[in-house]
């Protein structure tokens, strides 16, 4: 998505490049949708929240992966986004045995265009639908907490998910600082420094 602080850090950044004459030399490490550690840490995360599911509802329960959204017109120049996205959704889901039970989704629509879908809250009506009174609600392509977890998912998604029917609204934490996943910063970062022949 996106990010006006990123774009603001990156210029600054840039500029910070073109005064040093030279001497500030940049590695970018710009994606990382199936970099090991993350998935484990991703993983982790949802393994933890389906522990609170029913445990007779734990083997049936669908996992929501709710990511930012973006506008198709972004999609359809050429950005990396969606696919990198599907990436790590599929990486995951192989890897806790999820099959069907995995659910792409996307959130925080703003605006008249149109954007990627189905909307979180259209998959939450449907997984409701379907007779489920469990789901296990995943942020993904989120990396901290903050207000598009903390509020939209913790406080009025899972409202709509009550207002329909499900009674178990277990959420999965962001990576955070999960070792898994500062571990697979710290093997990208080297690994951009020894391309450059830094390490």
């Amino acid at each position: 998505m996106p990010d006006p602080v990123g774009h603001a850090l990156d210029r600054a950044v840039a500029r910070a490049a073109a005064a040093g004459a030279g001497k500030l030399e940049l590695a970018r490490v710009e994606r990382y949708p199936a970099a090991p550690g993350y998935l484990e840490a991703v993983a982790e995360r949802v393994r933890a929240a389906a522990a609170i599911v029913p445990f007779a509802e734990r083997p049936n329960v669908p996992v929501v992966f709710s990511a930012h959204g973006l506008p198709e017109a972004y999609i359809q120049r050429g950005d990396p986004y969606l696919d990198d996205v599907r990436t790590t959704v599929a990486a995951v889901a192989a890897r806790l045995g999820l099959g069907a039970r995995a659910r792409l989704c996307f959130q925080s629509r703003v605006g008249p265009q149109r954007w990627l879908g189905p909307t979180t809250e259209e998959t939450l009506d449907a997984v409701a639908r379907e007779g489920h009174k469990s789901v296990v609600v995943v942020p993904i392509a989120f990396t901290g907490e903050h207000i598009e977890t903390l509020q939209e998912i913790d406080i009025l998604y899972k409202e709509h998910a009550e207002r329909a029917g499900i009674t178990c609204f277990a959420r999965a934490r962001t990576v955070g600082t999960h070792p898994a996943f500062i571990g697979a910063l710290a093997e990208l970062a080297l690994a951009a420094a020894r391309e450059r022949g830094w390490a």
